[in-house]
């Protein structure tokens, strides 16, 4: 008989929909792209985090991830360079923009999936909004400089 732990990870995962819950309701943002820039899948969180009414919404609302997401002048493709020569992109500070103009600070991780001939067949990833943090940080540092 097998520890609790194993037996619930080998129950979890045999049922689909119960993965594809954990990932549509997780609290970070979770992503699939293709490496040209476009949104396969977010989950609510990521839509949320971008302001946007729903997944759907954001996935239909953006064409070209670094031009209409990336706050500065943040090179994508350098940050793909990164994710193909080390195997993925660990913990980036990235400045994100909102649809309702805002900008937010993110921590962004990704890697790429690939095929059985190690063809890259799309990004997947994780970005956690750390905005509130780095406020604080801001309002810490303002006090110290007074």
């Amino acid at each position: 008989m097998g520890d609790v732990y194993t037996m619930t990870r080998e129950n979890s995962y045999k049922d689909t929909d119960s993965y594809l819950n954990l990932l549509d309701n997780a609290l970070i943002g979770v992503f699939h792209t293709t490496a040209e820039g476009k949104f396969l899948y977010v989950n609510k969180a990521l839509a949320n985090m971008f302001k946007y009414e729903s997944p759907e919404d954001l996935i239909s609302s953006i064409n070209n991830i670094e031009k209409q997401l990336f706050a500065r002048k943040q090179n994508r493709q350098e940050l793909l360079e990164i994710v193909r020569s080390t195997g993925k992109l660990l913990n980036c500070e990235v400045e994100y923009l909102c649809k309702d103009g805002s900008t937010i600070t993110a921590l962004l991780n990704m890697q790429f999936k690939h095929d059985e001939e190690g063809n890259e067949l799309f990004l997947e990833g994780f970005i956690n909004d750390i905005t509130f943090i780095k406020e604080k940080e801001r309002a810490i540092m303002e006090r110290e400089e007074r």
